[in-house]
Order: structure tokens, then sequence, then C-alpha cells
């Protein structure tokens, strides 16, 4: 396979349909940076955008692999040749009978074997060799196009499903050792306990904590779509739970309601605030990356007033406002390099 001609097939294609590198790589569910390097011969499409891939352009897997179109291929360093083009009008519009270099159609008006300008057509009657090498090859190309492209096809099409299989095997088996993993970390804890105390004290913390990972864990581990939604949504949805357990089991009075649950609540609209932002920028990643850098600074008033209202902590110290400097300054540090990254043109 040709990786230039491939390269500048697809950005061929791309500019055909009027579409930029961002488009596509939208319809794709990529990054244009993979499209750019696509264009440039750094790289290969993944085996299993391939279909989509040519589906999106127009043309056929077949076609973006070999880096050009099978009717161009098709017809490409072959000249006319006078003799087959003569021979095929003569076949397809006959004559009347006994006109010069016309023989009839019928067998009693044929002439004989070997007169001028009439080849015979009988068993014994010579043949020429050019006509039936170049029919025969005409015949083994239209017969043997289609299965290569069928078989390209499938082959691709069984790759494509061998990965998902893969992935969802992986999936499982990553959702398997955590979860052996938070069991044998609550079996261990409880042992130590038992071991030092003679009950159950401190921990039931990691089971609490555990248990609420494995929650959130799940949805990412098992679902196919949205996993990361998902995710999230039991994430806050299970946080307040979590911290009546932890505040159960400190037995250090009554704070949930005073800080707990309005820090959990602002952390949960930050964690909202960034799914939101990344998914609205996700070809801008830099500027996402600013954005949520940036937003760490109200998110850091909010939690310094709640304590500052629940334990009289200072609402803004030293630390505070040297830890506000480094983030504003890593925040426009971050906008500039995607900014001078957006200015960069398309290959």
């Amino acid at each position: 396979m040709d990786i230039e001609g491939m390269a500048a097939f697809i950005k061929e294609l791309r500019k055909a349909k009027n579409m930029t590198q961002g488009q596509l790589a939208e319809q794709l569910n990529i990054t244009d940076k993979a499209v750019s390097k696509w264009e440039r011969g750094q790289g290969y499409p993944d085996i299993t955008i391939l279909s989509k891939l040519a589906e999106t352009l127009g043309v056929t897997v077949n076609e973006l692999l070999n880096g050009r179109r099978d009717n161009d291929t098709a017809l490409a360093g072959q000249p006319p040749q006078p003799e087959l083009l003569e021979q095929q009008g003569q076949q397809s519009k006959p004559g009347e009978p006994g006109e010069p270099g016309n023989p009839g159609t019928h067998p009693a008006e044929l002439g004989a074997p070997g007169e001028p300008g009439n080849p015979g057509t009988h068993p014994g009657d010579p043949v020429d060799p050019a006509t039936s090498v170049a029919s025969s090859t005409s015949v083994a190309s239209s017969t043997s196009a289609n299965p290569v492209q069928i078989a390209v096809q499938k082959t691709l099409q069984y790759a494509e499903k061998v990965t998902i299989q893969k992935t969802r095997s992986l999936q499982k088996t990553l959702a398997f050792i955590t979860a052996a993993s938070f069991l044998i970390a609550i079996i261990t804890c409880f042992i130590v306990d038992l071991a030092i105390t003679h009950t159950l004290t401190w921990s039931l913390y990691p089971l609490a904590s555990c248990v609420y990972a494995w929650l959130i864990v799940m949805p990412f581990l098992f679902l196919k779509r949205r996993r990361i939604a998902l995710s999230l949504a039991a994430c806050c949805i299970f946080v307040i739970p979590f911290l009546l357990c932890i505040e159960q089991i400190s037995h250090t009075g009554p704070w949930l309601l005073s800080f707990g649950a309005p820090i959990a609540l602002a952390s949960i609209v930050y964690a909202w605030v960034i799914y939101l932002l990344f998914r609205v920028l996700k070809r801008h990643l830099w500027y996402a990356i600013a954005i949520t850098v940036a937003l760490t600074i109200p998110m850091n008033l909010a939690v310094n007033y709640v304590l500052f209202r629940a334990l009289g902590e200072p609402l803004f110290g030293v630390l505070d406002a040297l830890s506000t400097v480094v983030i504003a300054a890593a925040t426009i540090i971050l906008f500039v390099i995607g900014f001078f990254r957006k200015r960069q043109p398309e290959s």
C-alpha cells in the first residue's frame, strides 16, 4: 500500500467535498491532528474507521487503500486498439449479406474458410491469437475485480469485529481486576482491624470508600455509550449517602449539613462544567484545559467561603493569594499555546 498515494487521495477527496480537516475529524469522532497526519503521510487511519472514512469520502475501502479510484486505473495506460474496435463494430452491427468485408450472419451466407476478408468460423478455422488474449484478459479482469474487493471488505469487517471484541474483553478484564482489588482491600482491612482492635472500627472507612468508588467505576467499565456522563452522574447521586456514612462512622458531630453537603454540591457543579466544557471545545483542547485551570479559582473561593461560615476559617489568606497568581499565570500560558496552535495552517 502506497502511503503517499493514500495521503494525497484522502486530501483530494476531502477538498472535493469542501470539508476542512476539523469537519472530517468531527464526523469520524477523532481529532483534526489525526487527519492532518494522514494527509501528510505520517500515519494510517485506524482499521476500525476505514469503512466510515471511505463512506464519508464517497469511495470504497479498496479505492481508499489503493489511493485512487478503480475507474481511473482501469483505463490508465491502455491505448485504443483499432482492430478490436473494428471487430466489435462488425459483430454488433451486421450489414447486408454480400457486402465487402461484412459477411452475412447466416451459416449459408458465410464464405468458405480462407477466402479474403472472410475468416472462417468453423472449428478448423484459424483464430487470431491477439484477439483471443485480449478477450480472455478482459473477462478475467471483470470477474476478478469484484471478488477481490469483496474479500477486502470482508477482511476489514472481520478485523473491525475482532477489534470490538478485544475491547469488550479488555473491559471485562478490567472490571474483574477492579472488583477483585476492592474486595481484597476490604478483606485485608477487616482482618487487620479485627487483629488489632478485636472489632470493626477504622476498617469501615475503606469499606464505604471502596463501595462508593465501585459505584462510580461500574458504568464506565460495563456500558458502551455515555460512560463518562453516567459515571459522573453516579458520583453525584451517591456522594451524599457516602458522606452520611462517613459522618455516622466518625462520630464527630453533624458536619454534613454545615459544610460537607455545600462543598460536595460545589464540586458536582465544577465537575459537570468541566465535562460540558470538554464536549463543546473538543477541537480546542488547550482552551478547554486553560478554562478548567481558571475555574479552580472560583472553586477555591467557594470552598473557603463555606469553611469560613461553618468553622470560622480565613476567607482569603496568603497561600490563597499565591495559588491564585500561579493559576492565573498557568491559564494565560495555556491560552497562548492554544492560540498559536490554532493559527497553524492546515497541511
